[in-house]
């Protein structure tokens, strides 16, 4: 009969035996944690507005909306060339909207005149037409009355207000119900035809370029587009 004690002695062996030969999984298994690397911050500098320029030749106005760039190209022209002609250039068929834009427009259609030497009146084309709405037998209708501030507007987008929409004597009269374009006159003598005087506008056909009088004979057209910004 096996003796407690002996039972007990070796049980006791046998647990020591298995734990000096179990592998300790639990302490060598380790775990590297992936180290995260953080960018530096970048910051961007604030751009500083600095001013506006126009493209050489032509000369800045300070309107309404903004900076906007004109300038007065020689030629006769239909008023769709003359379109045309603007944004070849980068521009449109401008409006006038102040004092300085209409006297430095006068003075540039003066030389035109001059470098002709031989005519005192003329046109320039600017950009301004006859409302659709208020065309053809619309003409009479109350929004398009009086004309000389409700029937015509500027085309150009940029141009605010109608100060500069002074007429010649018994202008707009809406010809044969057929005068949509705008000319903007240059007179370079002490009195003009029917009255006129530079910087007055006039209601002609679009398709006029040429004309019998000298008064609405195009001279020239007048181009204009916006500023561009300058930072720092």
């Amino acid at each position: 009969m096996v003796s407690t004690r002996f039972l007990l002695l070796s049980i006791s062996t046998l647990a020591m035996v298995q734990s000096q030969t179990t592998e300790p999984y639990c302490d060598e298994l380790t775990t590297t944690k992936a180290k995260t690397t953080t960018k530096p911050k970048t910051t961007t500098k604030a751009k500083t507005l600095t001013g506006w320029k126009c493209p050489t030749s032509w000369t800045k106005f300070s309107r309404t909306k903004g900076q906007w760039c004109i300038k007065v190209f020689t030629g006769t022209f239909t008023y769709e060339k003359a379109k045309a002609q603007c944004v070849a250039v980068g521009g449109v068929l401008s409006g006038v909207e102040n004092k300085a834009e209409r006297t430095f427009v006068i003075n540039r259609g003066i030389s035109i005149l001059n470098t002709i030497g031989t005519i005192k009146e003329g046109a320039l084309w600017v950009g301004a037409l006859r409302r659709k709405e208020c065309r053809g037998n619309n003409s009479t209708l109350s929004i398009c009355v009086p004309a000389v501030n409700k029937a015509f507007y500027w085309t150009d987008g940029f141009t605010t207000g109608k100060s500069m929409m002074t007429w010649m004597p018994n202008q707009p009269d809406y010809y044969k119900k057929a005068e949509a374009a705008v000319q903007l006159l240059i007179v370079n003598k002490a009195n003009g035809s029917g009255g006129a005087v530079s910087g007055q506008l006039n209601d002609v056909v679009a398709t006029t370029s040429t004309a019998v009088n000298a008064l609405n004979h195009i001279r020239g057209i007048v181009c204009g587009r916006k500023a561009t910004a300058i930072y720092s």
